[in-house]
């Protein structure tokens, strides 16, 4: 694997055009799935590719390696752990940003499935259903659209069913946060994260 990172052509995001195609690296999920998604919606990485040396999960390892080679990563809505801690038998790695809710997998494993709770004394971890290779892709897609320049926040139920209507769910299970019922869409070029009622999205087009 080479240091640097393979560049593509700089991609302009916006929001006044939706498109229905979908990203196929998002529903057709391989080993490269995250770096073509970084690419795609990032555009060129600018920096060269970091050396993870920590004893981590291989997918865990393998997303700090990649995303070290975006700055526009640097800053995130959620924190994914550098150095990952261990609670309650579960190693956590994903953080929500004012520390509510704790995302975990076993310490063993080449691929652990994904737990998640309510970042408090005594609750329980309530399996995702999703990989930990898988669970990072949809963080990328999730930091992509909150961290997005030009992103919108709709609310109402009509509203949210308008914007979703010409995308897909990504497969995995709902969200338990930050309430039940949230899920990752997306189209061609368009990303959002959204629950019954209200919806964060973001769109890039050519």
């Amino acid at each position: 694997m080479s240091s640097v990172c393979a560049r593509v052509p700089s991609i302009r995001v916006r929001l006044d055009r939706w498109k229905t195609g979908l990203v196929r690296e998002l529903f057709e999920v391989g080993p490269d799935s995250l770096e073509r998604f970084l690419s795609r919606w990032h555009g060129p990485a600018d920096r060269e590719r970091a050396v993870v040396e920590h004893d981590l999960p291989r997918p865990l390892r393998e997303w700090f390696e990649l995303t070290s080679c975006w700055t526009a990563l640097d800053d995130t809505q959620n924190v994914v752990l550098k150095t990952p801690r261990l609670e309650d038998g579960k190693l956590v790695f994903w953080l929500e940003n004012q520390g509510v809710w704790a995302w975990a997998v076993d310490p063993v494993g080449d691929d652990p499935p994904v737990h998640d709770r309510e970042n408090a004394v005594g609750v329980p971890w309530q399996p995702t259903g999703v990989p930990l290779s898988t669970f990072l892709l949809h963080v990328a897609v999730f930091e992509a659209i909150m961290g997005s320049a030009n992103a919108a926040n709709v609310f109402g139920l009509s509203e949210v069913r308008e914007i979703l209507a010409p995308l897909r769910t990504l497969p995995a299970a709902d969200w338990r946060w930050p309430a039940e019922g949230y899920r990752l869409y997306a189209g061609d070029s368009t990303l959002a994260f959204a629950g019954p009622e209200e919806a964060w999205v973001a769109s890039q087009g050519s």
